[in-house]
């Protein structure tokens, strides 16, 4: 497009195909040029047509003309260098005489496409962005605007080492990285890179020049233009080299930029055999598996297409012809190309190269391969908390809490440390899994214990666990569990039979079984909306308590076990553990009965909490070292009489009723509850009953 012609002269319109004599508002160079959009696909030949692209998925995917579709960043970067260029002359871009500025603005230039998608996520994370198949010969910059073309790094390191920038010709490789890893010689560094690329250096005298197998020939030979050194040597001498001392195999070493740099080897045979010549280069620098497989079929290739020595002479005329430079032969109606290594310069210029074989050299495209990258992790300080719950485990010693912890994401291990106020803190244990848990989205009243709660129900937002249905008979063998918190340490153990998915991650649960494992205590509480809920389904960890640090305070350090203890993302509580699990269930059954003397003979039935789900006949089993009760009557809310007795019965004697009440009560109240022995009471049972006659 001729930007400079159109913006620097006046505008007229052709109605019906003819020019009008008077121009547009236009003035010449009035406003300037924004280039809102420019690129080049990484392709071979991609200036061809840089508007094309690859896709499979579109009906305008194509190669640009002439392209073998073979990925080309140098071909990228040469076509953005060009325009880049173009526009820093100032005969192509010149400067307004109206606004005082340059008719495109370099500054105003953008570049098709740098994508807000990271690096290497995208393209690499294929599972999350579909294009990222596209991105290796399209036109995205992100991982390859960072690139070292080799040019621009032999220029580099010889700039290091205080010497002019060699001259370099048809070397198109770009590297991602390249390492110096120590003090060394600058041959040492610069002789395998030059190996890798598979180009060749010489001293002209004046300057180094490297020179890659795809130069142009600089200039033809042919028999008339030989010299013949004596009457004995031909003027032509062909050298070949074994074939069995030639490599059959190509290995090329280097850092993987698709693997996490890590140490890769890629290798090129072109025919399986036995033969065992096989050659190593070792490149200290960082590609891709493609371009490492290419360049070592290249090499390979080179090796054996250069295996003829060619030496000839030419006349002192043509000191144009320096080493690095390729020279088309043609003698006895053979022609063919040489690659000079040598000119000695003996009253005739006597030169030596090898045989270059341009067929032999193109290689074949391959795709590069990777490996997804690992996505960081962004830690977060955990949701963590103690829990006094009853006996859910019967393989957990009855005394010991347990602790909830969740985070997003959870990190492979998180630690617990404890400290006794005062003291320092130990790591007591880890924990590999988060805790299923989340909170009520509505409140739950009081509500009734030992049988179906058919009408009851409570709304829960689970933060990473899911609730499902199950039949009857699952949920009294145990099935859908979750513990509720009722009050600052009061737990309530809650198992219900419908869950019904209502909104995002919230749940209905209804047909509930309240104060499940003896706790009605915290079942006659109100639990409001906002309360925490942890699904018992085996996530929760235990927290190791001795039996002597039950009833005492400690602090605890939650966070994750790569971070350590002083981590940025770690949550401290204070916590003290009750033994919950040593609590006796409260009992239950109440009765009065008349005795012919007047006594009043009151009863319940004991409950326990080990082994009490055993159908057979006979009582439960005790569940503590000794059965004893404390019983309290009654009057209102006055405690009127405290007896201790050791089994689950009591004869008021009826002076005794009289004393407290002056007279026979009826109904009557009475509180009870079991003692775990040496540890506390359990929970309380009461009740108001009427008077049973004998």
């Amino acid at each position: 497009k001729d930007l400079k012609g159109w913006w620097s002269q006046a505008h007229h319109d052709r109605p019906g195909g003819v020019r009008s004599a008077s121009p547009t508002a236009w003035v010449p160079a009035m406003k300037p040029i924004r280039l809102i959009e420019f690129g080049c696909a990484a392709v071979d030949r991609g200036g061809n047509a840089p508007n094309l692209f690859q896709d499979p998925k579109s009906a305008e995917s194509a190669l640009p003309p002439w392209s073998s579709g073979a990925r080309d960043d140098r071909m990228q970067r040469r076509a953005l260098e060009a325009v880049l260029d173009h526009f820093e002359d100032a005969a192509a871009n010149p400067v307004s005489g109206v606004y005082g500025g340059r008719m495109v603005d370099a500054s105003t230039i953008h570049i098709w496409t740098w994508d807000a998608r990271p690096w290497p996520m995208f393209p690499h994370l294929l599972d999350l962005w579909s294009d990222g198949t596209n991105w290796e010969r399209g036109h995205w910059l992100n991982g390859r605007l960072g690139g070292v073309p080799v040019d621009a790094l032999l220029a580099s390191l010889f700039e290091d080492w205080g010497l002019e920038a060699p001259d370099v010709t048809a070397v198109p490789t770009v590297l991602d990285g390249f390492i110096v890893s120590g003090p060394s010689s600058l041959r040492s560094v610069v002789e395998p890179l030059l190996d890798a690329v598979s180009a060749v250096a010489a001293d002209t005298g004046t300057a180094i020049r490297v020179v890659g197998p795809a130069r142009s020939p600089a200039m033809a030979v042919g028999e008339d233009d030989l010299v013949e050194v004596d009457g004995r040597t031909p003027l032509v001498v062909e050298t070949r080299d074994d074939a069995g001392g030639l490599p059959v195999e190509m290995r090329l070493r280097y850092f993987d930029s698709g693997r996490d740099f890590q140490i890769a080897s890629a290798r090129y045979r072109p025919q399986a055999g036995s033969a065992r010549q096989v050659e190593t280069i070792s490149l200290s620098a960082s590609l891709n598996d493609a371009l490492a497989t290419e360049l070592a079929e290249l090499a390979l290739a080179v090796r054996w297409s250069g295996r003829t020595t060619v030496r000839f002479a030419l006349p002192q005329s043509r000191l144009a012809l320096a080493p690095g430079d390729i020279v088309t032969l043609s003698l006895d109606g053979t022609t063919r190309e040489v690659l000079v290594e040598e000119i000695e310069d003996l009253g005739h210029r006597l030169v030596t190269g090898r045989s270059l074989d341009r067929a032999a050299l193109a290689v074949t495209p391959v795709r590069a391969t990777f490996d997804a990258p690992g996505v960081p992790v962004t830690l977060s300080p955990p949701a963590t908390f103690g829990m006094n719950l009853p006996l859910v485990d019967r393989a957990v010693p009855e005394h010991v809490p347990w602790i909830a912890c969740y985070a997003r994401p959870f990190p492979e291990q998180m630690g617990v440390w404890q400290q006794v106020p005062g003291g320092s803190f130990q790591l007591i244990r880890t924990v590999a899994k988060p805790a299923s848990m989340g909170v009520t989205a509505s409140e739950l009243a009081p509500g009734p214990a030992h049988r179906w709660h058919r009408g009851g129900s409570v709304d829960v937002r689970l933060f990473n666990a899911a609730a499902s249905s199950a039949p009857e008979m699952d949920v009294l063998s145990g099935a859908n569990a979750l513990a509720i918190e009722a009050s600052e340490g009061l737990w309530e153990v809650v198992q219900y039979r419908d869950a019904v998915l209502i909104g995002d991650g919230v749940y209905r649960l209804s047909v509930l079984l309240r104060g499940q494992l003896g706790t009605e205590d915290a079942a006659a509480t109100h639990i409001a909306a906002g309360a925490r809920v942890v699904m018992l389904d085996r996530s929760l960890a235990s927290l190791p308590v001795d039996i002597d640090e039950v009833g005492l305070p400690r602090n605890y350090r939650v966070g994750p076990m790569a971070e350590g203890i002083g981590g940025p993302n770690t949550t401290e509580f204070t916590f003290t553990a009750t033994g919950r699990g040593m609590l006796p269930f409260a009992p239950a059954h109440g009765r009065a009965r008349r005795e012919s003397d007047g006594a009043l003979t009151l009863s319940w039935v004991r409950r326990t909490r080990v082994g009490g789900d055993r159908w057979g006949a006979g009582d439960v089993p005790l569940g503590e070292s000794a059965e004893s009760y404390r019983l309290e009557i009654l009057d209102g809310e006055t405690v009127v009489r405290t007896v201790t007795t050791s089994a689950p019965t009591f004869s008021y004697a009826l002076a005794d009723q009289t004393a407290d009440f002056g007279g026979a009560p009826d109904p009557v109240s009475f509180r009870v509850g079991q003692y775990s022995p040496g540890f506390a009471l359990g929970t309380l049972y009461e009740v108001t009953v009427d008077v049973q006659q004998s």
